[in-house]
């Protein structure tokens, strides 16, 4: 099985083996077996989670306060109390993650819209490799994951 280096699940696969293995002692990797190259994908990809939902929580929690300490700085509001300025701090954190939720969906339906319609117009029916979940299962299903080829296609 040829996978290429320009493909996301192997963009996943490198991070993941860099962040987990040392970047010094890591071999120049041509082959692997298909099994522990899909696990090291779905490791990459929950590590990629995770490190999204941290760094969405730190901005949930300290973003919102910014405008508030920059209103109490400059003297426009007095400085709250412990109780009114954690319920600021929930009521903005709200606001911002709604308001981002809100225009996330809007360019995300925006740009997905604009990607469907072109398709449609240049549509031509190709026949493609199965998918990396498919390549897996059907390797689990015949006990036998193939040896995998990183191949640079341009």
């Amino acid at each position: 099985m040829n996978i290429s280096t320009s493909a996301w699940h192997y963009k996943v696969f490198s991070f993941a083996y860099d962040c987990f293995k040392s970047k010094y002692n890591r071999p120049h990797i041509n082959t692997m077996s298909l099994c522990p190259y899909f696990w090291w994908v779905v490791a990459g990809i929950a590590f990629i989670a995770f490190i999204v939902a941290a760094a969405s929580w730190i901005i949930v929690m300290f973003v919102p306060a910014i405008p508030v300490l920059l209103l109490v700085l400059f003297g426009f509001i007095s400085p709250p109390s412990d109780d009114s300025y954690l319920m600021g701090w929930v009521v903005m954190g709200f606001i911002e993650v709604v308001f981002l939720a809100i225009i996330g969906t809007w360019y995300g339906a925006k740009k997905l819209f604009k990607w469907i319609r072109s398709k449609r117009q240049h549509a031509v029916k190709v026949d493609k490799p199965d998918s990396l979940l498919v390549s897996y299962v059907k390797a689990k299903k015949s006990k036998f994951c193939p040896t995998v080829t990183f191949t640079k296609q341009s």
